[in-house]
C-alpha cells in the first residue's frame, strides 16, 4: 500500500517522497480531497503499457491479404448416415 501525503508534506518533502517512489513504490498525495500519485518512469510505463486485444493480435499474427475469405454461394451438401 503506498504511503499517503498531503500536499504540503509532499512539497515540502518531495525529495524524500521522490527517493520513495523508487523504493516502496507509488506515494500517493492528497489535497482537497483530491488524489494524485509520484510514479517513478518505469512504474509508469508498466501501468500505462497498452497490450493489444485479442482482435488486434490475431490481426497482426499473419498476412491475409493473399487470402480470399468470401462466402461460398453453393449450397450445403447433404451428410450420409
Amino acid at each position: 500500500m503506498p504511503m499517503t501525503w498531503n500536499l504540503k508534506r509532499a512539497m515540502h518533502r518531495f525529495g524524500e517522497s521522490f527517493r520513495r517512489c523508487f523504493s516502496e513504490g507509488p506515494q500517493r498525495i492528497e489535497w482537497r480531497g483530491k488524489r494524485g500519485y509520484l510514479v517513478s518512469e518505469q512504474d509508469y510505463r508498466r501501468l500505462s503499457d497498452h497490450s493489444p486485444s485479442l482482435v488486434e493480435f490475431l490481426m497482426s499474427w499473419r498476412d491475409t491479404s493473399g487470402l480470399d475469405l468470401t462466402r461460398s454461394r453453393e449450397t450445403m451438401r447433404e451428410l450420409g448416415d
